[in-house]
């Protein structure tokens, strides 16, 4: 019997390993990322003793059939020396994550038990804190849960429970809508530019202690520059959208990157440029990977991709990355259906025949999150609020946020009163 060859073992190895990892998603994923974020886990308080207002829902389906708002849920038990928070949500943002998980929560082994409260970012002020903690009582905060609902809190509530190492202080120059719009997409920006040689913490408090001028030349060792001396070219898919137009400024005016968006034409064309693009594609009319902004100048250097799917086969299709020049294709991860494209991108990767090929998935970091604020309060990033709706609106707000024309970020107004 023949040796299989080593290009065979090979595959052999990357479907098992598929395997495993898709087992280990069917067998109860949403304790292992329970585990991996420290997201804590708070009692309810006894039926009938402390309620709030929030939205649930207990199984899929379209946003107005099975998003519920009530004024009976029972509220998080906050308990002392525990290292969390307990907070007053004033805002919260909604993000594609919430309608994913939403949409197919009677099939999906990331989700917890139903009924569950949807919603990773939020703004608020704290109500209960550990003594000794460096939050006190009043103090106004922005943070971010667990961005998969395992377990039932949710910040599309009044009130959470949070570990304070997922929590950081609002500066005072940020009002409470722009805190609440900014954890989870700045975060999920920042961090996944990490696999173009950009550590978020160190590129962030650069950005924060130079000019304005010249903010864009000179950083980062090189790292932003091509051989040649010219700056490295991104390509941002969806450059207006909720994570787009904060990833075109993150890039554009904190890493010194030249930006290449895709956009609709119109407002949208007009965000990303707003927002540092100097190029925009219509994808409507273009082929990005044919299009002279994309593949002129040397073609790009990084793409950074929140589409998937089709997006990323015609971009590999037309090579637009070259490994040798150090190309890098960055997945912001939709869901398990794009996981066979994935394992393929990351299996060319380690193979040697593909561009790195960085898989990004958010964590909360409070030192990311306390650069980031800095950053908005500078005004080098500025969070675009589409909309705010209140907080029994969710449903119709969701649908907003489903219908992808959204320029920004959608917020729900949770409190009655909110600083």
């Amino acid at each position: 019997r023949p040796r299989p060859t080593a290009m065979a073992r090979w595959i052999r190895w990357i479907a098992f390993s598929g395997v495993v990892l898709a087992a280990l998603a069917a067998l109860g994923a949403h304790a292992v990322i329970a585990w991996y974020i420290g997201a804590p886990v708070a009692a309810k308080s006894p039926e009938g003793t402390s309620t709030m207002c929030a939205i649930t829902f207990s199984s899929g389906g379209p946003p107005a059939e099975v998003l519920k708002h009530a004024c009976n849920v029972p509220t998080p038990v906050w308990q002392e020396g525990t290292g969390t928070l307990l907070i007053k949500i004033h805002y919260a943002a909604l993000n594609p994550v919430d309608s994913k998980t939403r949409a197919r929560a009677n099939e999906s082994a990331w989700l917890g038990n139903l009924p569950t409260i949807p919603g990773a970012d939020l703004s608020g002020v704290v109500e209960r804190a550990d003594e000794g903690s460096t939050f006190t009582t009043g103090d106004r905060v922005m943070g971010m849960g667990p961005a998969i609902p395992v377990q039932f809190w949710g910040t599309y509530a009044e009130y959470i429970v949070l570990a304070e190492k997922h929590i950081t202080k609002v500066p005072a120059g940020i009002g409470m809508e722009q805190a609440a719009a900014i954890p989870l997409v700045g975060m999920t920006v920042a961090q996944a530019f990490r696999y173009a040689g950009f550590e978020p913490v160190q590129a962030l408090a650069l950005a924060t202690t130079e000019a304005t001028e010249g903010r864009a030349e000179g950083r980062h060792k090189g790292r932003g520059k091509r051989e040649d001396g010219r700056r490295k070219r991104v390509l941002i898919h969806a450059a207006a959208g909720g994570v787009g137009h904060v990833a075109v400024q993150y890039a554009s005016r904190v890493l010194g990157l030249e930006v290449v968006g895709t956009a609709s034409p119109g407002a949208s064309t007009d965000l990303a440029i707003k927002s540092g693009a100097t190029a925009v594609v219509d994808y409507r009319s273009h082929k990005f990977e044919e299009a002279d902004a994309v593949v002129g100048q040397g073609g790009v250097d990084v793409i950074f991709d929140v589409i998937g799917f089709e997006y990323e086969s015609r971009a590999f299709n037309a090579r637009l990355l070259d490994r040798q020049k150090g190309g890098v294709y960055i997945n912001i991860f939709k869901d398990e259906h794009d996981l066979p494209r994935t394992f393929l991108g990351v299996a060319r990767w380690l193979l040697g025949l593909g561009p790195t090929y960085g898989l990004a998935a958010v964590l909360p970091e409070a030192a990311v999150m306390h650069e980031l604020a800095k950053l908005v309060e500078d005004g080098s990033l500025v969070p675009e609020i589409d909309s705010i709706w209140p907080l029994d609106q969710a449903a119709a707000a969701t649908e907003r946020l489903e219908t992808g024309h959204a320029h920004g970020k959608i917020i729900l107004k949770v409190a009655k009163d909110p600083l």
